[in-house]
This record gives structure tokens, sequence and C-alpha cells, in this order.
């Protein structure tokens, strides 16, 4: 964990220096920055990890697309980011993969008890943060604050398998609207790659989490899903996928043909699979409570 706690003390200090220029906050919106995934977790992989800030700001309920984009927002992600990439190329150690940012409103996040109650959830807010719904037991768990209050002081966690039936829809609309872009046939390019890998990865996580796993650690993700989730077609691919991950060697499949048809056919019989156990517990809990 020496080059983890490297880059926390880096981003610590390139956070600190920013609360000096009040201005430029102000400007960029900023309310608080907190580090939140791998790194947070004690689980950072160099080589198969990346950087997540998660970052809450005063723009309204707009796209983290348009939030990035506003001029004093990006100077504040390069003036934290770009000084931990440059040291690592520096000192030619293997740097992280990329920053990914998760923002969200402060607004809303006083509002997340509400919005982000399974009961009331609507398909309109799932693209927000899955550290504020699904993945939010991990961040209760798991956080690093590097700038302003705690995001989950006033949030509600609920219990990740109350998503369920939620994030396999979304999960479904994804892998429809992925599968539109991509030519069967011909070879991924590394970007769709990645698009894949992170789809793929999201809905093993989602099966772990199904089927009992409470935790986002790779190499537990990884156990779980082996040893809980039932063995159903094309669940081996799992260990491919997976296992990079865990040992932080990220690469380009050999045959990217072969590869995708292999981690299409994953996707789809995982969620397949997903909504079946859904529909099983649904059943057995209203028969239950017959019985009762």
């Amino acid at each position: 964990m020496e080059i983890a706690s490297e880059i926390i003390a880096l981003l610590s200090q390139q956070t600190h220096e920013l609360t000096d220029n009040t201005t430029l906050l102000t400007t960029a919106g900023v309310i608080s920055i907190t580090v939140v995934g791998s790194l947070a977790r004690c689980d950072f992989i160099t080589g198969g990890s990346d950087i997540d800030l998660l970052i809450v700001h005063d723009h309204g309920d707009i796209s983290n697309g348009e939030v990035a984009a506003i001029p004093a927002m990006k100077f504040v992600i390069r003036s934290i980011g770009d000084p931990v990439l440059q040291a690592f190329a520096h000192t030619g150690k293997q740097k992280p993969c990329m920053c990914d940012l998760h923002f969200i409103d402060g607004g809303l996040l006083r509002d997340q008890p509400k919005w982000a109650d399974p009961a009331a959830m609507r398909t309109s807010t799932v693209h927000r943060s899955h550290y504020f719904w699904l993945y939010a037991f991990d961040l209760a768990q798991h956080r690093i604050c590097l700038l302003g209050p705690d995001p989950v002081a006033n949030m509600h966690i609920y219990p990740p398998i109350a998503y369920a039936a939620i994030a396999v829809d979304n999960y479904q609309m994804q892998l429809h609207a992925l599968t539109s872009q991509t030519i069967a046939g011909d070879p991924l390019s590394e970007a769709m790659v990645g698009r894949w890998k992170q789809l793929a990865g999201a809905i093993l996580k989602l099966a772990a989490i199904v089927f009992g796993g409470a935790s986002l650690k790779k190499r537990p993700v990884l156990d779980d899903f082996l040893q809980r989730v039932p063995i159903y077609e094309g669940k081996d691919f799992a260990t491919i996928l997976w296992t990079e991950y865990v040992h932080g060697e990220l690469s380009l499949p050999p045959d990217r043909i072969v590869w995708h048809q292999r981690c299409q056919a994953f996707c789809f019989a995982t969620l397949a699979m997903l909504s079946d156990a859904m529909k099983e517990r649904s059943i057995a809990n209203a028969n239950q409570g017959q019985d009762t």
C-alpha cells in the first residue's frame, strides 16, 4: 500500500493548497471533495485501479459532463489530479489508470434519503452516482474527506439488495444500448473494450451483492461471486474478467472478437439469471406473507 499512501498524501497536499483560494472554490461551486473507491477502502492496485474523487457542488442537478466543463471546476480538478499523475511519471512508477470523478449537487445530497429510497426511486434518478444509492454502504464504510463536510453525514444508507431490481433494469438498458453501438464481428476498439469491461464488472458486483456479498473489495467480490452465485452458462467468464483487476494487469484481449462474444454473453446471461432470482424471491416472499 506504499503507492496508495503516496497518492493520498499528494491529494491531501493539493487539496490543502486549494483551501487558500476561496475565490476559486466559490466560483467552481465546490462544497466538498472526498476520496472514495479502492483508494479509500485500502484496495488500490497499481495498474488496475482508478483514483475516485467524489465532488459535491452547488450547480444543481446537471450532468457530470456539464459540471466538469465549468472552467473553474476544470481548474480545480487539474490542480488536484495532474500533480499526482506527474509525480508518478517523473519517478518512473506505474501511475494510476485515471481520475474517475463522481459529482452530486449539494441540494440533491441533502435530499438523498428521499430520492434514494428504494420504494420510491425512479429510473430517472439511476444516473446519479452509485455511491449515493447502490454503493452507499461502501461509501459509509470507506472514505477520506479532503475538503469540506463529510458527504455521508445526512445520508440514509439503504441495504444494497433493496436496489437489485432497479439495478438490473438499469444495466439491461445499458447493455442493449452498448450492444447497439457495437458492430458484430468487428474487433472492438480499446475504448469499447473498456466500456464492456466496466459494464460487465458492474453486473458481476451486483450479482455478488444479490447473493449475499457485503464488500466491494476486489478479491472478496470475486470470491463472493464464485462461491455464492449459482452455476449458470457463462459464469466462468467472471474469472477471466475479474482476475486482471485483482492482480492489476489490465490489458487488451488477444482476440477481441471472441472476447466480446463471451463478455456480451456473460452480461446477458447474468442479468437473465438475476431477473429470475428476483422473481423467485418475490414469489417466495408473497407466499410467506400469505402463510403468516
